[in-house]
């Protein structure tokens, strides 16, 4: 047998400094509010709400022409490593009912490009798909419009 393929050239460390790092990670704790199209041409309205102990809360609502709309509450981890933002979806909030997702399926862990980070505006690629998202941060009691579907 042949032996293995050495790199070179290897970090030893992370290039960021740890400070760096947790100044990026701080920045995105609190809540972001975004909105697009979708290919539906529904109004796609979301709230993404992180804690800083790693866990999220992601509401979707899928508005209708009437203003009525469809709703999933995502809950997970997340996390940045350099220019990447993480998450783990591990299952749907509805009220106080929780339906946990099936964790071996790697539909359920997403990565994106931090693009740009300030305090008041984030924009995010998904590295699968390379959607690009625009968010911006809003007060942690702020909600989304509209009246719930019948």
């Amino acid at each position: 047998t042949s032996a293995p393929e050495i790199n070179h050239a290897v970090d030893r460390l992370k290039p960021l400094t740890a400070e760096e790092m947790r100044t990026r990670r701080d920045l995105l704790v609190g809540t972001w509010y975004g909105e697009a199209l979708t290919n539906e041409g529904q109004t796609r309205r979301w709230i993404r709400q992180h804690q800083a102990d790693g866990t999220y809360q992601l509401t979707v609502r899928d508005y209708s022409l009437d203003g009525s709309y469809l709703q999933q509450v995502e809950v997970g981890q997340w996390g940045i490593s350099g220019p990447v933002y993480f998450t783990i979806m591990k299952g749907w909030q509805d009220g106080p009912r929780f339906k946990p997702a099936n964790l071996t399926n790697p539909y359920y862990y997403d990565a994106y490009e931090i693009l740009s980070l300030s305090p008041e505006r984030w924009v995010y690629r998904h590295l699968e798909s390379q959607a690009r998202f625009v968010v911006r941060r809003v007060e942690d009691d702020f909600t989304l419009p509209g009246r719930k579907a019948q």
